[in-house]
């Protein structure tokens, strides 16, 4: 479920994306919004399974018709390759701060997200609704029980392992095409590094 989310918001975000792929993750980012905490604690509701399950079509569909994921991901793939660790956790426990290292390249677009999850941003300002995507997803990640940072004691991740992903993972990745920011090695070990 949040591999589906972060497909939907990273397709969003992404500098490569095309009008389809947009509208089809905001649809995504709607569904998992409103769907992915029943799914994950009651796993015997069939319509929030449902939901889950066309969200995660919705952004497949998103990566075909034209867009890329980010950094989010790049890392995620690393971390679960090394680690064994779920991709969808992988893509969780990194997405508050990468998605900050982001923001400020199109803050407009993390307030058009959070629309789609339900909270009103009228008499906001673009920082204010930006601002607010990260406060939903806090929210989500804390019902989920799911953490960010604190890498090494939850994966045994050390900066030799960043370094290794960063080099070896994310700078091969087709994920570092569509991160709104320009690929940079040191910005990235630094804020990776920084999690552990």
């Amino acid at each position: 479920g949040f591999d589906a989310f972060a497909h939907a918001f990273e397709v969003y975000l992404s500098r490569v994306r095309t009008p389809y792929a947009a509208y089809l993750a905001l649809g995504a980012i709607k569904l998992v919004a409103e769907n992915l905490r029943e799914f994950t604690h009651n796993r015997m509701n069939p319509k929030a399974c449902e939901n889950i399950c066309w969200a995660s079509s919705l952004t497949a569909v998103a990566l075909c018709m034209g867009a890329g994921v980010g950094v989010v991901h790049g890392l995620g793939h690393g971390i679960s390759v090394l680690r064994g660790v779920h991709h969808g956790l992988a893509n969780a426990v990194m997405t508050i701060p990468i998605e900050r290292y982001n923001q400020n390249v199109n803050p407009e677009r993390f307030g058009e997200m959070v629309r789609f999850m339900g909270v009103d941003t009228k008499n906001m300002t673009t920082m204010e609704a930006s601002d607010k995507w990260f406060e939903e997803v806090k929210r989500l990640l804390q019902d989920l029980d799911i953490q960010t940072g604190n890498l090494n004691r939850q994966f045994g991740l050390t900066k030799e392992d960043c370094a290794h992903i960063i080099k070896y993972q994310y700078s091969n990745d087709y994920a570092r095409e569509g991160n709104p920011r320009d690929y940079d090695y040191d910005e990235i070990y630094k804020l990776f590094s920084s999690l552990l």
